[in-house]
């Protein structure tokens, strides 16, 4: 329910600009002309809905000045962890370059935070501080575009992180080294490797195994 109240939040804040939103778009470093952000883990391109990354005439927003910062949000062996990302604005106005080098084990998500983006209201308040959660893959981040709205509380982060370690995902466990595509249960007995099964354990932290007579 909290995240379709933040739903129709945003859609009223967009309604206030003739239908224009502030969006986050995640990116290919090897694509971005500036060699800076070359190496990177990913770039993000801060935009309005006129495509603009600058504020005008349609949309008082996205600022020049707006600041991209965020931290990366796992559970590792048990334990929530939070580690800060290292973020630099590239020539190309609203593209910043992210670095992070991604644990082997653990799930992840990237929590985003965005300042002084400009007069963005959301449910008729302005909104100094706008946010998103981007979840972690084995094979990276989704490259995708998310609207931004109202930055995460802490409980919605601990519940991403939950719903990912639940959702089916392709993860390798260190001591059988095969490939589960979806969570199991030690109820089930074992996989076509036979080496055992992998515990949920092993699906969110990456490192038990049930090996089974």
């Amino acid at each position: 329910m909290r995240f379709s109240r933040f739903a129709i939040l945003i859609v009223l804040s967009a309604r206030l600009f003739g239908g224009c939103g502030l969006f986050l778009d995640l990116g290919n470093p090897s694509a971005a002309s500036d060699p800076v952000a070359h190496g990177a883990f990913v770039t993000v391109r801060l935009f309005n809905c006129f495509g603009a990354s600058r504020e005008g005439s349609k949309a008082p927003f996205p600022r020049e000045t707006a600041v991209v910062s965020g931290t990366a949000e796992g559970i590792v062996n048990g334990h929530r962890v939070s580690a800060p990302l290292r973020i630099v604005k590239l020539g190309t106005p609203g593209l910043s370059a992210v670095w992070w080098e991604q644990p082997r084990e653990g799930v992840w998500v990237l929590s985003f935070l965005i300042a002084d983006a400009g007069p963005y209201f959301i449910g008729g308040k302005l909104q100094t501080v706008l946010g998103a959660l981007v979840a972690v893959r084995r094979s990276g981040v989704e490259r995708r575009t998310h609207l931004l709205g109202i930055p995460p509380y802490p409980a919605d982060i601990d519940t991403a992180l939950l719903n990912l370690a639940a959702s089916p995902i392709e993860i390798c466990c260190e001591r059988s080294r095969h490939q589960v595509t979806s969570p199991r249960t030690p109820e089930s007995k074992g996989d076509s490797t036979g080496r055992g099964d992998v515990c949920w354990h092993c699906l969110i932290f990456g490192r038990k195994v049930l090996d089974y007579a």
